[in-house]
This record gives structure tokens, C-alpha cells and sequence, in this order.
């Protein structure tokens, strides 16, 4: 598992910092978000392959929470968004790995997407990869 973390990580990196634009103009470009988080799952999931004595036992759901959040954060950017699928990231962690209540978990998602959008898109001027619910709309 972390061996797929590590490469879909570097695909996304990769994306962020090629595709998108890491930096443009003298700020952060489309890609700023994507590579960092990108090179965060890298770096994780390298630790966690160089990790010696793996404790073998059975697998449960509950330790691939953090795994599943992200994977599910990187597909839903091209179908709502980076910003909510950022949001459905933290909310999934929140709730999956946490175990935070959901009113708790609804607030904090909310407020993230509020201060991300605030600092990005209003402040920055950054412009993130358009969604297919954008070209809908």
C-alpha cells in the first residue's frame, strides 16, 4: 500500500509541478497545491517503506483511513474541485482517522475551504485546475 501511495504521490507531484505550474508570475501557480501535496504523500510514504519490522497481523479498515481519505481527495479534484475536494479530505479525516463528531468535522471542512479559498483564489489570485462541475455550470 505504501508502495502505490508513493507513486500515485509522485504522479501527483509531478502533475502539480509540471502540468499545472508550480510557481507563475511571481506567486504560487495552479500546481502550488497539488505539488505539495504531492510530495507529502511522497515523503510519508517513503518513511513508512523504510520503516523497519513490520508488525504482520490482520488488516483493518481503520489503518488505511488516511489512505483511502487522500486517494479519495485526489480523484474528486477533476469531477467538484481542488477546494471542496480538499475539504472532503479533511472531513474524511476528521471523521475516519479522528474520529471527531460530525458537527466538529462539518466546521472545521467548512472553515478550511472558507480560509483556503480566502488566501488562494481572493488573496493570491491563484487560479486551480478547473473541475468538471465548473465546466457544468
Amino acid at each position: 500500500m505504501a508502495l502505490a501511495c508513493l507513486c500515485f504521490g509522485a504522479l501527483f507531484l509531478g502533475f502539480g509541478l509540471f502540468k499545472y505550474g508550480f510557481w507563475m508570475d511571481r506567486g504560487p501557480g495552479a500546481g502550488f497545491f497539488p505539488a505539495v501535496f504531492g510530495a507529502g504523500t511522497v515523503l510519508l510514504a517513503a518513511f513508512e517503506l523504510m520503516r523497519p519490522g513490520q508488525i504482520k497481523g490482520r488488516v483493518q479498515l481503520r489503518n488505511h483511513a488516511p489512505i483511502i481519505a487522500i486517494l479519495a481527495a485526489i480523484l474528486c479534484i477533476p469531477l467538484v474541485g481542488m477546494i471542496p475536494a480538499m475539504a472532503l479530505f479533511v472531513l474524511g479525516w476528521l471523521k475516519l482517522v479522528e474520529g471527531a463528531p460530525w458537527l466538529r468535522s462539518l466546521l472545521v471542512a467548512a472553515a478550511t475551504a472558507l480560509l483556503t479559498t480566502l488566501i488562494f483564489d481572493v488573496w493570491l489570485r491563484v487560479q486551480f485546475p478547473p473541475s468538471l462541475l465548473e465546466k457544468l455550470l
